[in-house]
């Protein structure tokens, strides 16, 4: 056979599905995000020498899932830094917490909430309740303590203080809880309350700062919160569409068949990625929040005929213009010009050969 035509795997409606997906949900009632960074709970990591586990500042680790399941781990918001995540937004919170096996990066402003790294809007949908459920179990801890007088909040402070500085240094909230004994005149749910604080905090000094014992108000315009309206700002597909592993993309002829078709095309073969393909979308996106925005179906198709999709839609319009780049992909592997047989490779370990090729003036091979 003189000319070999790709086989293209094409998926099922119900088998295509994204791997990650960002949703984006409006409060019912507008949030004081500055004491919530302060004050959400925070589910803190220690290694085994008993040092608080953070990220590498500047590298693009990822947090690993640690559980508890609904855990939040890391807080981060202008100044503040609480858990594991070292760098943080000027305009709103962010926010990691253990979900579904794996940590789900959220987004918080005073009146919407992202999530970000769900396979499904089911599942986005629980992350927003769960951090909801969070918010009010802290609003119901400020009632109580904003229920109590100036002057019994200072005496269980002062008392806690003193009690602490006869801690070794290094001793966590969880050995506390153990070996404290409350006495009889102290309120033992307020203590409790301010020691879920004590683990975000390297000194003693810090921790005192912390626990000021001014009133705190979460809730701006209701007494409580929640989340109806959500919408799709992204869903990441990652395909697969040649079964051959060994067939190589020729993506300098793929780049002009598909701009000649007048589709929107780019590829630059020394900076890109791959092929980058465009569609306009057809879905509206209401509200403010939208404006000046310009939403896009994108497709990067890789050497390695390896296809990731980016789509702000549904899974219906996504879908559609997914079997749209299957069809012209199958388009173009009708080329009668081109032979894509020789795009196929038995041994596609061919990094040893260019070694050889690419070597620098002192004639050591680069590695």
């Amino acid at each position: 056979m003189s000319n070999f035509t790709p086989e293209i795997n094409v998926l099922e409606k119900e088998k295509f599905v994204p791997s990650t997906i960002t949703i984006k949900g409006i409060f019912s009632s507008k949030i004081d995000i500055n004491i919530l960074s302060n004050f959400l709970f925070v589910e803190q990591k220690f290694d085994k020498k008993n040092n608080r586990i953070k990220l590498i500042s500047g590298s693009r680790q990822s947090i690993e899932y640690f559980g508890p399941e609904g855990a939040i781990v890391s807080v981060g918001y202008k100044n503040v830094r609480r858990g594991m995540r070292t760098g943080a937004m000027n305009n709103m919170v962010s926010i990691d917490m253990q979900f579904g096996g794996k940590n789900i990066h959220i987004k918080l402003s005073s009146t919407s909430i992202t999530s970000v790294g769900t396979s499904n809007i089911d599942a986005g949908k629980k992350v927003v309740n769960k951090i909801i459920e969070h918010i009010t179990n802290l609003q119901k801890f400020l009632d109580f303590s904003n229920g109590l007088s100036v002057e019994e909040k200072e005496k269980n402070i002062n008392w806690l203080l003193e009690e602490l500085k006869d801690y070794e240094e290094g001793t966590r909230f969880k050995d506390l809880m153990e070996e404290l004994i409350i006495k009889e005149e102290m309120n033992y749910n307020y203590i409790m309350f301010l020691l879920k604080y004590y683990d975000d905090y390297d000194s003693l000094e810090d921790f005192s700062n912390q626990i000021n014992i001014t009133k705190k108000i979460l809730f701006l315009s209701d007494d409580k919160v929640n989340c109806s309206k959500y919408d799709i700002f992204n869903s990441v597909y990652h395909i697969q569409p040649i079964k051959n592993p060994n067939f190589r993309m020729p993506l300098h002829k793929l780049a002009p068949f598909l701009a000649g078709l007048g589709v929107s095309t780019s590829f630059h073969n020394a900076i890109s990625e791959g092929v980058n393909v465009c569609f306009d979308t057809e879905e509206e996106k209401e509200g403010i929040n939208h404006e000046d925005k310009y939403y896009k179906h994108r497709f990067t198709i890789h050497i390695t005929s390896k296809i990731r999709q980016s789509s702000p839609t549904c899974k219906d319009e996504a879908y559609k213009y997914y079997m749209g780049m299957m069809n012209l992909l199958k388009l173009f592997f009708k080329n009668k010009d081109i032979d894509f047989k020789k795009y196929v490779s038995e041994d596609i370990k061919t990094h040893d050969n260019i070694k050889i090729l690419l070597k620098t003036k002192d004639k050591k091979i680069i590695k």
